[in-house]
């Protein structure tokens, strides 16, 4: 509805009068698609800034170029966090004394205006695609496709063993969790054939001796268990915990912001 220039930037990072000009109008409130806002005059020309965490001047304030006069936020729609974290820049071009109506007074290319000045208004009727509706069906089906699989690696987990994983839902890590008894059998094992190989490769027609193949998956069993994790929780079921995400039914969208 306002086309513009989205900057990408953290919360809390400067936002500076782009030149000398006057403060036409703020809005502090973090209601509606904007924010928190403030629109500036700066000679003939009009800028808008959305989504700020802070304002830092008032209504009818001088300001000179480079002046600190907010700070970027993720403000809208009631919130502190409504959107993805950035600065939304709308700009009017030589309007002089008309001032524009956001989301109706079709809005002019500030980055156009910033590389040359000397240009005549370039007017746009769509926002700079930083973000489009294509990216974010892409990361929706994504995020569908990692939450509806068992093996979604952040969701958590519950698994039941039998010396082998006999059935698990959501999370990659409870899965080696509940494994490490099998995963040091196996290194103990690993060893021990490697302490075959050295005694039939150190001599010919040599006979096994069982101690040290004996003590070699001992001593494998022992390094693989002091490198393993052993206080991860396992038992989060995703139903009863809400702090993680169940399953999504049917590519539901629980609101990816704007």
């Amino acid at each position: 509805m306002e086309p513009g220039i989205d900057y990408n930037c953290f919360i809390g990072d400067d936002v500076v009068a782009p030149a000398d000009g006057v403060v036409h109008e703020v809005k502090r409130s973090t209601g509606g698609a904007s924010g928190r806002a403030i629109m500036l005059r700066t000679g003939r020309d009009w800028h808008r800034g959305l989504h700020l965490s802070e304002i830092l001047v008032e209504p009818g304030q001088r300001v000179r170029q480079g002046q600190l006069i907010a700070r970027s936020g993720a403000s809208a729609r009631g919130s502190e966090h409504g959107v993805g974290q950035h600065l939304h820049w709308s700009f009017w071009f030589d309007r002089g004394n008309a001032v524009p109506t956001p989301g109706l007074t079709p809005t002019d290319d500030f980055e156009v205006f910033v590389a040359n000045p000397s240009l005549t208004t370039s007017t746009t009727s769509e926002e700079d695609p930083l973000f489009t509706e294509q990216d974010r069906a892409l990361l929706l089906q994504i995020k569908n496709e990692l939450l509806n699989t068992k093996a979604g690696v952040w969701t958590g987990g519950k698994v039941r063993i039998d010396g082998i994983v006999q059935d698990f839902r959501y999370g990659a890590l409870p899965i080696v969790a509940h494994n490490q008894k099998l995963i040091a059998k196996q290194a103990g094992q690993i060893a021990a054939l490697q302490e075959i190989i050295d005694q039939l490769t150190s001599v010919q027609n040599v006979s096994i001796d069982m101690g040290p193949v004996r003590d070699a998956a001992e001593r494998g069993t022992r390094e693989a268990n002091a490198g393993l994790l052993n206080d991860v929780i396992v038992e989060a079921d995703p139903d009863q915990d809400p702090d993680i995400d169940p399953p999504l039914e049917g590519g539901e969208d629980p609101g990816l912001g704007g």
